[in-house]
C-alpha cells in the first residue's frame, strides 16, 4: 500500500520532470526552488515580462510549506534575482 509520502513523492518527481524538461533558462512552467530556513521553498515561473518574472508557490511541492519571505504566495520578482536559481 502507498503511503502519503510516497505519494507526495510521486507528484514530486513528476512536477519537477515537467519542469526540467523545458528548455533552459527562464521559461513558463519553470519550478525552482530557494533555501529557507532548515528546507526549501519552491515556486513556478507564471509569467515572464520585459525585467520581472511573476512567481507561484508550489505549496503541494513543499511537505513543511515553507514561502521564502517576502515573496509569500507569490510576486513579481526582478528577472537577475531568479536566473541564478533556475537550473
Amino acid at each position: 500500500m502507498e503511503g502519503w509520502y510516497e505519494k507526495h513523492l510521486k507528484h514530486f518527481n513528476r512536477e519537477m520532470a515537467k519542469s526540467e524538461a523545458l528548455p533552459k533558462g527562464l521559461q513558463v512552467g519553470k519550478i525552482f526552488q530557494i533555501h529557507v530556513a532548515d528546507g526549501y521553498a519552491f515556486y513556478e515561473i507564471v509569467r515572464i515580462n520585459k525585467k520581472t518574472v511573476r512567481i507561484k508557490w508550489r505549496r503541494d511541492l513543499c511537505l513543511d510549506e515553507y514561502q521564502y519571505y517576502g515573496w509569500g504566495e507569490g510576486c513579481s520578482v526582478d528577472k537577475s534575482l531568479i536566473e541564478p536559481l533556475i537550473i
